[in-house]
């Protein structure tokens, strides 16, 4: 599993291992490729679960470098579970390698689901590379789901797992408001990057109307003028303080201690 979010890591590899899989998990493409590299052109993996975007190699180019691995290596299925999940994003992940397509945050049912259809060797679902339903408007969507009384949920994961990964989830998604926050006109791919790792922490946690603004901007903001980006991305800013204000109501409660 290569992924740049440690979070991410952390709910794939507790997902997977549940299933009774063994994980090695990995920061980037390239310590992705070196993992297969090492035992070329044998292989070691039934599988490589790749993120897309990720700091220096990113997703796309470490499966075409593994596609030019001898042997095995180069065979090797890959999964891309990605926030990315436009059309165009799934195009992109088909022509460079990878095998099919599973949008975060991770269903642990479709996750199996994928798995199994790989290690036989079929495709995923034609409905996979199809484009998505056009997006609602933000205001109809709920700031918050998947959560139980007054704590925070991840599906697929027990209560307890849930609890100690919900705060690294919401650590991380303060940390790309802020990114979002400071980068300006002159920062775009800063801005796309903040913006694509809001998106995959805020699904993670149900935070639906914030996700839908980070992909939004994530997919028209390259394309608009400099001042409209700005307003787009005030959008996203204005829905994430909505929604770190909802997410501080029901945070896991910290463990206290009792005389």
């Amino acid at each position: 599993m290569a992924d740049d979010v440690p979070a991410n890591l952390a709910v794939a590899r507790a997902l997977l291992e549940s299933a009774g899989h063994a994980v090695t998990c990995v920061a980037d493409g390239a310590l992705a490729l070196a993992a297969l590299e090492e035992t070329a052109p044998a292989c070691r993996f039934d599988v490589v679960l790749m993120d897309v975007m990720m700091p220096g190699m990113d997703g796309l180019e470490a499966t075409r470098r593994i596609r030019a691995l001898p042997g095995p290596a180069g065979q090797v299925p890959v999964l891309a579970v990605t926030a990315s999940a436009f059309a165009e994003d799934i195009a992109a992940c088909s022509a460079a390698g990878m095998d099919a397509h599973l949008a975060k945050p991770i269903e642990r049912d479709a996750l199996i689901a994928a798995l199994g259809r790989l290690a036989r060797g079929r495709p995923s679902p034609a409905r996979a590379a199809e484009a998505p339903a056009q997006l609602p408007g933000l205001a109809s969507l709920p700031l918050l789901e998947r959560r139980s009384g007054n704590a925070l949920a991840i599906p697929g994961l027990d209560a307890e797992t849930a609890r100690r990964l919900a705060p690294v989830f919401l650590q991380e998604i303060a940390d790309q408001v802020i990114r979002l926050q400071a980068a300006g006109p002159e920062a775009m791919e800063e801005a796309l990057s903040a913006a694509h790792r809001l998106a995959g922490s805020a699904a993670t946690l149900g935070a639906n109307r914030l996700a839908a603004a980070a992909r939004q901007f994530q997919t028209e903001a390259r394309t608009l003028p400099a001042a409209q980006a700005l307003m787009l991305r005030g959008v996203v800013l204005t829905v994430a303080e909505e929604t770190q204000k909802a997410l501080g109501l029901i945070q896991p409660p910290q463990d206290t201690a009792v005389a």
